[in-house]
């Protein structure tokens, strides 16, 4: 771990003012690997759910993050795309276990269901600090992403939230007229939660920032992070990566039957239902993973921002804090266009050197940045064929009808009886007509 990241250590080694020499810049990457080292080398620590089970949960960095810091691979890319990869993956896996959750959870109690090991069992992933992910309850995750509660939830107020001025005015209602959760559901939300809840459904809480700034706690507790908290909750009302896509169907009548569900899953329907939601999910995930990735440039990681002069003064940085320290740390730096003029000809070149390096690896990072732009338009166009296949659908069944139209008429079978008698006596003209 002697170049923990390469690109903080071309920052640190930079001939500004970041770090005043390369003594100082040893010392400062040897800091941070020790830093790190000391805090992260345990990685897990044990969590207790609501049910008594004990899980894991991971802090700050999960394990394979640990092993790729100590392989020498963190760049600052390599950094938001791991926090991606986990966070889009964990979303798809969420998003597919609800149907085996909802075949199976009517017969079996929530504490049977909680003791299944992570992999196979129903537990949910949820990140609820920057590079914090915890397992929970699948329960518990399907409750917090109801759409009631993504509505009319406490945390959920926004300008749009509808509430009764009446409830405030009227004394009969307010001594207990209206029911108690009726009074919650009208009561005039709080104004500065409106504010900062506003924040869940505006694209510019993601991409303005270069760090979500971490907030000290009052009472010497964990620091919070509300706009890495409105970033996240952007995804869940932008893409609706937690939308149960199961609602409405009727698994759980079934999971006592082997035979039905057997029967069900060689169903035509059920296999294009299946195959549907595959592809929704798999286009989701591109725009999932784009979020995901903009939210991990701009999370703060401890003692990233040792070597870039600390700029939140906790030591901390983000990865788009450290991009943008290296590309404009000179032009800031009203004494680097002074001594760049008096500075012998050995150190220029050493200076241009440095900056060649670090412009290959921006043409390098712009190179990613358009993959992902290539990967937008293709989901435009995958969406686009996927409405174009269910449009599809329905003329195949319009032609199939025409063309059993088409086909000759299958005649009426000759009867080998006789025709019924007539065995009426025949009506007598009248005398004299």
């Amino acid at each position: 771990m002697k170049k923990l990241a390469r690109v903080v250590l071309l920052a640190a080694a930079a001939l500004g003012n970041a770090v005043s020499s390369e003594a100082d810049s040893t010392v400062a990457v040897q800091h941070f690997q020790k830093d790190f080292d000391n805090k992260y080398t345990e990685v897990y620590a044990p969590s207790t759910l609501s049910s008594g089970t004990q899980a894991k949960t991971s802090i700050m960095y999960p394990d394979y993050l640990k092993t790729m810091l100590d392989a020498n691979m963190a760049t600052t890319e390599s950094l938001s795309s791991t926090f991606a990869l986990r966070a889009t993956s964990q979303n798809l896996i969420n998003s597919l276990t609800e149907f085996s959750y909802k075949l199976l959870k009517p017969t079996s109690s929530e504490a049977s269901l909680q003791s299944l090991s992570l992999e196979g069992g129903f537990f949910a992933e949820e990140q609820t600090n920057p590079g914090q992910f915890s397992p929970i309850p699948f329960a518990k995750y399907n409750s917090q992403n109801e759409l009631s509660n993504l509505i009319n939830g406490p945390t959920s107020v926004g300008s749009d939230t509808l509430y009764s001025t009446e409830l405030q005015t009227n004394s009969a209602m307010s001594s207990g007229d209206l029911p108690q959760d009726a009074k919650k559901l009208v009561k005039q939300p709080n104004a500065v939660d409106v504010k900062n809840n506003n924040n869940n459904f505006n694209f510019a809480a993601i991409i303005e920032p270069t760090v979500y700034k971490n907030v000290p706690s009052n009472n010497g507790g964990a620091p919070t992070n509300p706009q890495w908290t409105a970033a996240k909750n952007y995804v869940i009302y932008a893409a609706q990566s937690t939308k149960n896509l199961s609602d409405g169907l009727n698994l759980n009548s079934i999971q006592n039957n082997p035979g039905d569900v057997a029967k069900l899953k060689t169903n035509p329907d059920y296999l294009k239902f299946a195959m549907t939601i595959r592809t929704i999910l798999a286009i989701r995930s591109i725009t999932i993973d784009t979020l995901e990735y903009l939210i991990a440039e701009r999370t703060p990681h401890p003692n990233l921002g040792i070597a870039i002069k600390d700029p939140n003064k906790d030591k901390s940085a983000s990865p788009l804090q450290v991009e943008e320290y290296q590309a404009n740390q000179r032009i800031k730096d009203k004494n680097w266009y002074a001594s760049i003029m008096n500075d012998a000809p050995v150190t220029v070149q050493r200076t241009i050197a440095i900056e060649l390096a670090e412009i290959e690896h921006q043409n390098y990072q712009a190179h990613l940045d358009r993959e992902r732009i290539l990967a937008a338009l293709t989901a435009a166009n995958l969406q686009t064929n996927l409405a174009g296949s269910t449009s599809l659908t329905q003329q195949i069944d319009t032609l199939n009808t025409d063309i059993n139209n088409m086909l000759p008429k299958p005649k009426a079978l000759k009867s080998n009886n006789p025709p019924p008698q007539n065995n009426k006596p025949a009506i007598q003209a009248p005398p004299g007509a």
